[in-house]
């Protein structure tokens, strides 16, 4: 089973992995969402509060992604540093 956005980058995907001669046909499958009893209308509140969630997570995200490049950019420098000749007076 492959998942992809169009009917073309499906059949590329497939081609690619096993061969275009491989690929003798597809069958595409909607995928809808369905929507019974079960799904949950939220509230305002409940739609603020998961907003905020949401948002602490993609900023907790970032910090991670910026203390990482500020590390890389430290071991590059260190490395650089060591890489030099020595300095003789």
């Amino acid at each position: 089973m492959v998942i992809a956005d169009t009917f073309m980058s499906a059949k590329a995907m497939l081609a690619k992995t096993y061969g275009v001669e491989n690929v003798l046909s597809l069958s595409q499958i909607a995928n809808e969402s369905i929507v019974d009893e079960q799904t949950k209308t939220l509230s305002p509140q409940e739609l603020q509060v998961k907003s905020m969630s949401d948002r602490a997570k993609q900023l907790t995200q970032q910090a991670k992604e910026l203390k990482a490049r500020k590390s890389l950019q430290q071991a590059q420098q260190r490395l650089v540093k060591a890489s030099q000749p020595p300095r003789t007076h």
